[in-house]
């Protein structure tokens, strides 16, 4: 899904040619339909890309993503709980990106942040791997 994300991105900012880029664009995301986020990380790449440099925009874009993806985790549980329950991390997420973030590099522990990240996520892939081979 982030293979067909990027290709999303390189189409936007590679082809010049609307009709061309428009149908690309949709093939990958129907491509994504075959992946993990199917459609939802496609069209969260659009709507990012979309508000870019807008503060407004971001927020427009961070509000439809909450919408889209706890209606989507809604209409398959049919549960409420479930609706608020996926909508309040973006949300959240939203608000410390758009008001608790100022933009710029620690000045401090560039380095540790560096690699506890680069290391972070594929620990935690392979300890729920274990997890779930295990269980």
């Amino acid at each position: 899904t982030l293979f067909l994300c990027f290709c999303i991105l390189l189409c936007i900012e590679t082809i010049r040619n609307r009709f061309l880029r428009g149908v690309l664009i949709v093939l990958l995301i129907f491509g994504s339909l075959f992946c993990d986020w199917a459609l939802l990380a496609p069209v969260f790449t659009l709507l990012f890309i979309w508000a870019r440099d807008s503060r407004p925009r971001k927020q427009i874009a961070f509000a439809a993503a909450a919408v889209l993806y706890g209606g989507m985790a809604g209409l398959s549980s049919g549960s409420l709980a479930e609706t608020v329950g996926c909508a309040v991390p973006i949300l959240t997420a939203g608000f410390v990106i758009l008001y608790l973030y100022n933009g710029q590099r620690a000045r401090r522990g560039r380095s540790f942040s560096k690699w506890f990240f680069y290391t972070f996520y594929p620990a935690h892939l392979l300890v729920l791997g274990l997890i779930r081979i295990l269980a």
